[in-house]
């Protein structure tokens, strides 16, 4: 697909600020299915991060990008401040570029806030003049803590008339898909960069296991998705929808629960309900007229008065 959009104008972007070298040839492979791969292996130190870029043979305009760190030195690696990824200068120490001043950044799958109901959807200007947040833990009523990244499960990047999606998936290990502004000064005004895609840690330094590696030990990075599509973030939400469901994240076909029961401990109601060793009664504050009886015997105290951690 031509998108007339260049998303990346820069050199591959990396936290120190130093490019990697290249160790050794690329691999190029290619599969019966039309699957094409480009491996790389770079060296930073004692450091060795392999690099692949792969195009799906059974999608088009689709790359996927994944990030994998090997400490090949005798003594132990610290990882945690890694990052890199795709670079886009998006001021220039003067105005916003006009071909990105009004293109827009939306969260997904959340594009209201969850837990505040904010709209997270921006031109990158209004995004980069925003603070970026996020909860040490479940609710934002206890404290937000700042940062200089702004993550997601993925990004939808839109045009005007095509969007790029930007998702990051590890099945492992909490991961995001981190933007990050880069600023530069070697000569002239400050300069500022997205850093998109490729890998970093986020919020209270998650993957973990990113964040030191022993002697001979390694860490693979969830896969970055770059996706292309026609249309605006409608389109990207359905795509988002479709690439998780492929991994698993739906229902069965023949999921057919008579009762699904659940305690939400993050209820609105939950710290104003009446309750008791043996009732959770909810018609107080919300009319619904039905009371949860729990046996005192067999739940946890904490439980037993339907009081959280």
């Amino acid at each position: 697909m031509a998108s007339g959009r260049r998303f990346a104008d820069s050199a591959y972007v990396w936290s120190d600020g130093k490019s990697a070298v290249l160790s050794g040839d690329p691999m190029l492979i290619t599969m019966e299915d039309g699957t094409s791969t480009a491996a790389f292996k770079l060296k930073k130190g004692d450091l060795e991060i392999e690099q692949t870029f792969t195009l799906p043979g059974d999608e088009l305009d689709v790359i996927v990008e994944v990030i994998k760190l090997l400490n090949r030195g005798s003594q132990p690696v610290d990882t945690a401040r890694f990052a890199c990824g795709f670079g886009k200068l998006v001021h220039d120490g003067h105005a916003w570029l006009a071909e990105v001043r009004d293109s827009r950044l939306v969260e997904v799958p959340y594009r209201c806030h969850p837990e505040t109901g904010e709209l997270r959807d921006f031109t990158v200007p209004e995004l980069l003049q925003t603070v970026s947040w996020y909860s040490p833990v479940r609710s934002p009523i206890y404290g937000r803590q700042p940062s200089t990244a702004y993550g997601s499960e993925a990004w939808a990047w839109q045009g005007a008339e095509t969007v790029l999606l930007i998702s990051k998936y590890n099945a492992d290990a909490m991961e995001w898909s981190v933007i990050e502004p880069v600023r530069q000064q070697e000569t002239g005004p400050l300069k500022t960069s997205l850093r998109f895609g490729g890998a970093a840690r986020w919020k209270l330094g998650d993957p973990e296991g990113a964040a030191r590696l022993a002697p001979g030990a390694s860490f693979t990075f969830g896969e970055t998705r770059y996706s292309l599509r026609d249309g605006g973030w409608r389109e990207a939400f359905a795509d988002y929808r479709a690439y998780t469901q492929r991994q698993g994240h739906r229902l069965p076909e023949d999921f057919n629960s008579p009762v699904h029961w659940n305690e939400l401990y993050d209820n609105k109601y939950f710290w104003t309900v009446v309750h008791d060793g043996w009732h959770v009664d909810r018609r107080s504050v919300s009319g619904v007229g039905r009371s949860f009886r729990q046996s005192a015997g067999t739940l946890p105290a904490r439980e037993k008065v339907g009081r959280g951690p």
